[in-house]
């Protein structure tokens, strides 16, 4: 489903986000790679709400690359190459995977690296 603009025309390099997830916000006590589960799961979930998908399977194929963005895992969780870590716990074996770290501004980096992945083809 491209993005249309001024005149009904598709852009070049066009990105589409297709669904989000996320987990609870506040206090938690789970393990880091089962909040990034919790929020792999509300994507699949969406996903499939949106009938941009028809079964969990079909996301799971979807998926090129894998961007996790967390502060500094190594101090905090005792996580070294989480980007991998978290790739393998949710069963995405044999992707791409790229850490972001850049301190309060994890998120938007992360997803920011994301998108540039996706326009350059």
């Amino acid at each position: 489903m491209p993005t249309m603009h001024q005149g009904g025309k598709r852009a070049e390099n066009d990105v589409f986000l297709a669904a989000t997830g996320m987990t609870r916000f506040g206090k938690r006590s789970e393990a880091l790679k089962d909040l990034f589960r919790e929020a792999y799961d509300d994507l699949v979930k969406r996903a499939l709400s949106q009938h941009v998908y028809k079964k969990s399977r079909e996301v799971n194929q979807a998926i090129d690359a894998v961007y996790v963005g967390s502060m500094n895992p190594e101090e905090f969780a005792g996580i070294g190459n989480i980007a991998t870590a978290v790739a393998d716990h949710l069963g995405l074996v044999g992707l791409p995977t790229t850490a972001v770290e850049t301190a309060s501004s994890t998120g938007l980096a992360t997803f920011f690296q994301a998108y540039l992945a996706v326009r350059s083809g």
